[in-house]
């Protein structure tokens, strides 16, 4: 996860940065559901399916009016109290909704539905860096190198939209 601060608000932002890796046979993504997630099956238009722990919970879930697959990252209600997460999780969609590039996901919408708020953003099927190195394990220099190159373009296009980057 790749953490961000808009140069003009001192929330933290969060964007997952997107490089695509080809699926290999034996390789399937393995989200593991939060001990401590709210057990949501639908919110608002989507239906969800699964769900995987991070400051909000990101579930697969469906668009039930575009009938389409998204993540859904939801803030549980237990950290809605919290001024500061709400912020930066409203400027966490804010800041990734001005983002467009192949490299980074798109937010598609935010909001809140019955006291719940939540960001629904592109959903990219297949492993994320982390997933394929524990796989995979060390990975070819080309390779590694196409991946340093696109995590390195979408960095660079956040950047030139006053959107700066730290490792957290």
């Amino acid at each position: 996860m790749i953490g961000c601060y808009p140069s003009w608000s001192p929330s933290i932002v969060s964007l997952r940065l997107v490089a695509p890796i080809p699926r290999m046979p034996n390789d399937s993504p393995s989200p593991k559901p939060s001990a401590n997630r709210d057990d949501l099956t639908s919110l608002g238009k989507y239906s969800i399916q699964i769900g995987a722990g991070g400051m909000g919970t990101v579930y697969l879930a469906v668009d039930q009016q575009l009938k389409r697959t998204v993540a859904l990252k939801v803030l549980p209600k237990d950290k809605a109290d919290n001024k500061t997460l709400v912020r930066r999780f409203k400027a966490e969609g804010q800041a990734g909704a001005q983002l467009e590039h192949p490299n980074i996901v798109s937010v598609y919408e935010s909001g809140e539905i019955d006291g719940y708020l939540y960001l629904a953003m592109e959903y990219i099927e297949g492993l994320d860096a982390y997933e394929l190195l524990k796989k995979r394990g060390v990975l070819p220099a080309k390779r590694s190198l196409e991946i340093i190159k696109q995590v390195v373009q979408a960095l660079d296009h956040a950047y030139q939209r006053s959107v700066v980057h730290r490792i957290f």
